[in-house]
């Protein structure tokens, strides 16, 4: 017999937690900390909206459900907009129907930007827009993924003797990889990030209050199965690059970054990166999730793509078809702009320029 129960983040129990770890780790598809109870917790700390199904069967905990509810029956998912990693953790052997699923949550349709791919087919989806996301994998550790890349010619080289030119004209370079001075590094990477928004003319999400207090929250979070990292380079004491992670089961995953533009010419970025992925494999990190988005780094470093889904599961409903509705024309814009590079690429200068043609009136 299967039971649903629904709850806040904040009600489930120590067993429960156990139990939601635990498939995490038994499943690597499941691993990401995105779909982890830390990130739930935190996120039901700052929203009022967030709900967790608990499903069992047998007595036994077989599936966590975590999701952000709406108004007339519409959901999303978890840090919708957010996260890198979006589903439902469950056991190897457990089916699910997803219309039940959405019944006993109250939703008449549940809406995704990263859900993970194996679980398109589980929910039955019947129209979603797949994106590549890229990952590293170092699972043959930091030597062995340094020299393929040297051997492909994607331009590490470059990245390291730009780090070397650094040292040379302006002091001594240092990297920490988890840094103790969390709260003024954490303020510098948001304040860097927020002009980079700017400049290239995309929202700020840092301007959400929410967001603000999730991300502070997650950097002082660590448990024996999460962590929040804040990632710092530094030349001669001063923080150019900072980058900030979430670690869980073996993968890190990339979450904001952003360097000091007066020294663009030296790559601080990338120089912040190459150490990055260093670190993170000697402390045992076999795979770095880089998010869903076309950039050139992330196709210099890359290893491989997984092709996430965004689009949404909904049941028959009179809510489902008015949010299809209202939904139906931004969506088909947004997957023809997205299944063509060229014009992905057109659309990310556009919108660049107006970044810096609206910061220039500003000044």
């Amino acid at each position: 017999m299967v039971s649903i129960s629904i709850c806040l983040p904040a009600e489930l129990g120590e067993q429960e937690l156990t139990s939601w770890r635990r498939l995490q780790r038994e499943d690597s598809r499941l691993a990401s900390p995105f779909l982890g109870p830390e990130f739930a917790l935190a996120l039901g700390r700052h929203r009022d909206d967030v709900r967790v199904a608990v499903i069992e069967e047998s007595g036994q905990a077989v599936g966590f459900f975590a999701h952000q509810r709406g108004r007339r029956g519409v959901g999303r998912a978890l840090g919708y907009g957010l996260g890198n990693a979006q589903g439902l953790v469950h056991a190897a052997a457990f089916e699910w129907r997803p219309r039940d699923l959405l019944a006993r949550c109250g939703l008449a349709v549940w809406e995704f930007d990263n859900l993970v791919p194996h679980q398109v087919g589980a929910f039955d989806v019947r129209r979603a827009a797949t994106a590549p996301a890229p990952f590293i994998d170092l699972s043959r550790g930091w030597d062995a993924w340094l020299e393929s890349k040297r051997a492909a010619k994607v331009g590490i080289g470059k990245v390291q003797k730009s780090q070397r030119r650094l040292a040379r004209e302006a002091g001594e370079v240092t990297f920490e990889f988890d840094t103790a001075a969390r709260t003024d590094n954490l303020k510098l990477l948001m304040r860097l990030k927020s002009g980079q928004y700017r400049r290239t003319g995309r929202p700020d999400v840092f301007a959400r209050p929410w967001v603000v207090a999730v991300v502070e929250d997650l950097a002082d979070t660590a448990t024996p199965d999460f962590t929040g990292l804040l990632s710092v380079l530094s030349v001669a004491g001063r923080p150019i690059a900072v980058r900030y992670s979430l670690g869980a089961n073996n993968m890190l995953c990339a979450w904001f970054s952003s360097y000091e533009v007066d020294l663009g010419r030296y790559s601080p970025g990338l120089g912040s990166l190459l150490e990055y992925i260093r670190a993170g494999c000697e402390r045992g990190y076999t795979e770095i999730d880089l998010a869903q988005g076309h950039y050139d780094y992330k196709e210099m470093i890359k290893d491989g793509d997984r092709a996430v889904a965004g689009g949404w599961v909904e049941r028959p409903s009179a809510a489902a078809t008015v949010r299809r509705l209202q939904q139906a024309p931004r969506r088909y814009v947004s997957d023809f702009v997205l299944s063509r590079p060229g014009l992905r690429q057109a659309v990310r200068r556009t919108r660049n320029r107006i970044g810096h043609l609206h910061n220039a009136l500003r000044g």
